[in-house]
């Protein structure tokens, strides 16, 4: 009996101590998840922009910087730009498959995707990358069918590259559709080689990454490149000459991983949703305002420059009807009414003017793509 009560108690005694050493443990252990103090860690990538390019300091990490500063710190970005984590034609897949939790999507690669969205690279459906981010919101606000080619992803927003235009080597200007045919170009999605070939030139689909190199080494005359990355991408290096026909934009979404979303506390939840069509919008100011003056400072090097005039533009414009015509007869096969789309859009890009939209005032932390030395 006295070696069971002295057990008891050794026991017991037992029990307490460690009982009061995980206690101590506990309390000095890191918060478990979902506690207010944790913080959240978003992987975030941008495949498609290498890291000299002016999105990535003066858009995306900006972004990261007011989500942060908007969470008191309970939100941090940790951004991978260029290939250096996820290709660009792998972007999507990244994202659906858990690599990153945000990713800046190349949607020019995913047509099948996003056939809606695909109306905004159609060529000279808005007029720039600042212009296709105030179109865009408006079309996800008002077509459903913009929507639901979302459903898989939280939206973040929507904008386009820069103006495209040709760049051209050896002080050779490209002004008619005689000069264009058979043209070798390098392009760098399946898109503007579409509108390219319609036009009579030899494109050349490659990444835009690989552009520089097949102009380099003299396998391209010619690139169709949107103007704010000619310098970020070194084909100010290779070519001197300009056909400002401002053809078309490309595409870019700005998209967090759905599963992400749902794991977010809704107040953080908030901080994304106040700041959608804001980020959008500052990465479509920004590229127009790089590309502003990257031609700029083209000018003064002495590159040529060349507008065409009313009647050749109409010209240029009725050789890729074929692009629009195509595109509605997708829309169509999908179940949806490509005709009406169409002409939503067509309003929706006529009624929008950059200038109602004026810079957010979180913007102005950075330089908006515009030529300082920062």
């Amino acid at each position: 009996m006295k070696k069971i009560i002295s057990n008891s108690k050794t026991a017991v005694i037992t029990f307490c101590v460690g009982v009061s050493a995980l206690l101590w443990l506990l309390a000095g252990s890191p918060a478990p998840a979902g506690a207010a103090d944790e913080v959240i860690k978003i992987k975030a990538a941008s495949p498609v922009h290498v890291v000299a390019h002016r999105l990535t300091k003066d858009s995306y990490q900006l972004f990261g910087d007011e989500i942060e500063k908007r969470t008191n710190g309970k939100v941090k970005f940790t951004w991978f730009f260029g290939d250096s984590l996820v290709k660009p034609a792998q972007s999507y897949e990244a994202l659906k498959s858990g690599v990153v939790d945000v990713c800046v999507v190349a949607a020019y690669n995913y047509p099948h995707l996003f056939p809606v969205t695909e109306g905004l690279s159609m060529p000279f459906a808005v007029q720039g990358a600042a212009h296709a981010a105030d179109v865009a919101w408006k079309m996800y606000q008002t077509m459903p069918e913009l929507q639901a080619e979302m459903k898989d992803i939280k939206f973040l927003g929507l904008f386009g590259s820069d103006v495209i235009n040709m760049a051209a080597m050896n002080g050779r200007v490209i002004k008619t559709l005689d000069d264009m045919k058979n043209l070798r170009v390098a392009v760098g999605s399946g898109l503007v080689a579409e509108m390219a070939k319609l036009m009579g030139m030899a494109a050349q689909p490659l990444g835009y990454q690989e552009v520089y190199m097949a102009l380099h080494r003299g396998m391209a005359e010619a690139t169709l490149f949107p103007n704010a990355p000619l310098r970020s991408f070194k084909i100010t290096e290779v070519t001197n000459t300009h056909t400002i026909g401002n053809f078309k934009v490309e595409p870019i979404l700005l998209a967090m991983r759905l599963d992400t979303w749902k794991k977010l506390p809704p107040d953080v939840q908030k901080v994304f949703d106040e700041l959608t069509p804001s980020w959008a919008r500052l990465s479509g100011h920004t590229l127009t305002n790089e590309g502003t003056w990257v031609m700029e400072e083209l000018k003064k090097r002495g590159d040529q420059f060349y507008t065409p005039p009313p009647e050749e533009a109409a010209k240029w414009k009725q050789a890729i009807m074929p692009m629009y015509e195509a595109w509605i007869k997708k829309l169509n096969d999908k179940g949806l009414k490509g005709q009406e789309i169409y002409e939503r859009m067509q309003k929706i890009s006529a009624e929008t003017k950059v200038s109602d939209t004026p810079e957010d005032e979180w913007w102005k932390q950075g330089r908006i793509g515009k030529r300082t030395e920062q």
